[in-house]
């Protein structure tokens, strides 16, 4: 009996030794892989990302030099913002009390939030005619959106622009141009008219700690892509607009998506507006298209939180939502979507939507090959809200995933609020996850989200 006690003793300790050591080795395995992760290709973390001289990191330039900047600036970081300016090679100017041959000068327009407030109160109407020659214009530092918007005026915005944004509307549909306080860098630009109003493209930079080279190299990028200064545009998709005016865009970038204080990916989303109206048995209705670009990046770079390493941060889930208001507002009416239903495991995706009226629809083409995804979509009438919710099916590191979703809604006067501006308000979330050694749990998830609202319209004339 003891000599099969003495056995079974042994057996167990073997097994158990044998366990401990290959979860050692899985564990060294598993160190062995993160570390080699973080030390031996630090460069190579992000593909569409560079170093600099210095080892800063900064996005890809993709403006073609030279670019002057006008910096209106009468506070102490002046020096500092001219530094970082002429490390990412832009050619710069600073003021503190502006000038026509400077606005001449300049292709882009920036400005010191602090300035706003101080002698800049002196120059509102100067900054409002910089806007109406279709000059880039960006305010940057501490809460730049509400400063800006104090200086120019909400009159302006809500009666010399087609489109502006701000927060969820108040129960009578008026609106509320309040941005979070959070925005570092608010930028407008007005290259066209429609309906005697000026038609703006936005770009709002929401983060925690103010990184001006990040989002000036941002801010470039964009007007690349809106084609105001010359540069490689990137396309994620193909759209045909046919019958719409294009009434303005919406470009909302937050830095970051974080997992235990460190950074872990980013959230990007732009909406696009356009506009049709026409009469029907002596009724005249206006239809509003919105295309949704909702854009998520996990990064491969390793970090560690209470002792765990973390890395290759993929996408998991995204979920774009519109919310046209009909519960409140009963004459803002849907009418299309798309992509609709749900589809598994597509490499591409096609669609159209339309008004129902002649050929005043947009199609839409997206290649997400060979990063395959699936897709859902919902819609609740009464409330007028619509969803999607995308899945990845694999899972790359340091890939932009882009997803274009579209609606229509269309005023009916016949009803109550119905008329301008359409009211809407977005709602994107996404999240990634990262990936980690089994005796820290495998997996690990983190997410963001933001909302905003924006306000369209197409023409200057009264109708509330």
């Amino acid at each position: 009996m003891k000599n099969s006690e003495t056995s079974d003793y042994n057996i167990k300790t073997i097994i158990l030794s044998t366990i401990s050591i290959l979860t050692l080795v899985t564990s060294l395995a598993f160190s062995y892989y993160f570390n080699n992760l973080f030390t031996k290709c630090p460069p190579c973390y992000n593909t569409d990302l560079q170093y600099d001289d210095s080892a800063i990191l900064i996005q890809r330039i993709r403006w073609k030099k030279p670019v002057n900047i006008y910096v209106i600036n009468s506070g102490d970081r002046a020096s500092k913002t001219e530094n970082v300016l002429q490390k990412i090679g832009l050619d710069v100017k600073i003021t503190s009390k502006p000038s026509k041959s400077g606005i001449e000068w300049a292709d882009i327009v920036l400005i010191d939030s602090d300035w706003t407030r101080s002698i800049g109160v002196k120059y509102k109407r100067f900054i409002i005619n910089v806007i109406k020659l279709g000059k880039p214009l960006t305010c940057y530092g501490p809460d730049a959106g509400n400063k800006f918007i104090e200086l120019i005026g909400q009159d302006f915005f809500l009666d010399e622009l087609t489109l502006y944004v701000g927060g969820e509307p108040f129960s009578d549909k008026t609106p509320n141009l309040k941005l979070p306080a959070e925005v570092k860098l608010f930028s407008i630009v007005t290259c066209r008219s429609q309906g005697g109003l000026l038609v703006p493209d936005y770009l709002i930079i929401i983060r925690d700690v103010e990184d001006l080279e990040r989002d000036i190299v941002e801010l470039l990028n964009w007007l690349v892509d809106l084609g105001i200064i010359d540069g490689e545009v990137e396309h994620h998709s193909i759209t045909e607009v046919n019958g719409f005016k294009y009434v303005g865009s919406i470009g909302w970038k937050f830095f970051y998506i974080r997992y235990c204080n460190n950074d872990v990916g980013e959230l990007q989303v732009r909406s696009r507006y356009y506009y049709y109206g026409e009469e029907v048995s002596g009724v005249f209705y206006s239809w509003f298209l919105i295309l949704s670009e909702h854009s998520t990046i996990g990064y491969r770079d390793l970090t560690w939180c209470r002792a765990c390493p973390y890395a290759s941060w993929v996408l998991y889930k995204a979920k774009t939502e519109v919310d046209g208001h009909t519960d409140i507002f009963p004459g803002q009416i849907f009418e299309d979507i798309g992509p609709k239903n749900a589809g598994t495991c597509i490499s591409s995706i096609n669609y159209v939507v339309s008004t129902g009226i002649n050929a005043i629809n947009t199609k839409v083409s997206a290649s997400y090959n060979p990063n395959r995804i699936s897709y859902t979509s919902s819609v609740n009438t009464a409330a007028g809200v619509v969803e999607w919710t995308y899945f990845s099916c694999q899972h790359a590191t340091d890939i932009t995933r882009q997803f274009v979703s579209s609606a229509i809604f269309y005023l009916d006067p016949m009803k109550e609020y119905g008329y301008e501006p359409l009211v809407v308000t977005h709602y994107y979330y996404s999240e990634i996850k990262g990936y980690t050694i089994p005796q820290c749990g495998g997996t690990a998830y983190t997410y963001k989200q933001i909302s905003y609202t924006a306000y369209v319209k197409n023409s200057g004339v009264s109708q509330g």
